[in-house]
C-alpha cells in the first residue's frame, strides 16, 4: 500500500474480523486505530510503554491539548483491555512480569475524567478486580517470587517504592500463612 491511511480504508473494505496495527508510535497510527475500533472491529497495536496506565497516557497525549478529553471519551468507549508485559533477567534466565487492565464501566467512567484516570487510581482499582481478569505487577510478581521464578532481589530496583512495600507486604503474609 501506499500509506497506512489507504491501508485502513482498504482493510475496512475486506471485512475483516481482526486488524492487527502494529506498534502505534505517531498520531495517525493511533487515531486510524481509534477509528478502526469505532467502526466495531477488534484492533490489536502494541505501544513501548512502561506500564497499562502509560499506555493509555501515551494515547491520549499523543493528541492535541484540544482533542484530548474527546479522545478519553472514545477510548472509555473501544477499549477492551490492556496486556502489557516486561522481560527481566532474574539470573537463571528470562522471566515475563505481566500487567493486564481489563476496561469495565468503572474504569471506562475514569478514563473519560482525567483528575480520575492517574496511576495510582488505575493501579489501586485493578488490584482489586482480579475476578474480571486484570492482574497488578505486583500480584504478578508475587506469584513468580512464591513459584520460586524469581527473588526479591531480582525486582527490587524495578518497582516503585508503593509497590516495593505492597509486595513486602504480600510477602510478610504469605510467609504467615505458609507456616
Amino acid at each position: 500500500v501506499t500509506s497506512f491511511e489507504r491501508a485502513t480504508v482498504d482493510a475496512l473494505r475486506e471485512h475483516p474480523d481482526v486488524i492487527v496495527v502494529g506498534e502505534m508510535r505517531d498520531l495517525e497510527t493511533i487515531k486510524n486505530a481509534i477509528t478502526l475500533a469505532e467502526t466495531g472491529h477488534l484492533v490489536f497495536g502494541t505501544l513501548h510503554t512502561k506500564s497499562v496506565v502509560e499506555s493509555i497516557d501515551r494515547m491520549v497525549d499523543i493528541f492535541p491539548p484540544e482533542q484530548q478529553p474527546q479522545i478519553r471519551v472514545q477510548l472509555s468507549s473501544i477499549l477492551n483491555g490492556i496486556v502489557h508485559q516486561t522481560m527481566l533477567n532474574s539470573g537463571e534466565g528470562i522471566v515475563v512480569l505481566c500487567e493486564v487492565l481489563m476496561m469495565d464501566s468503572v474504569l471506562s467512567g475514569m478514563l473519560k475524567n482525567p483528575a480520575q484516570s492517574g496511576a495510582s487510581q488505575i493501579r489501586d482499582y485493578m488490584r482489586g478486580k482480579a475476578e474480571s481478569g486484570c492482574v497488578h505487577l505486583v500480584d504478578n510478581i508475587f506469584w513468580h517470587i512464591t513459584s520460586g521464578r524469581l527473588k526479591i532481589a531480582d525486582v527490587k530496583n524495578y518497582l516503585s517504592e508503593p509497590d516495593q512495600q505492597l509486595l513486602a507486604n504480600r510477602l510478610s503474609k504469605f510467609a504467615i500463612t505458609k507456616k
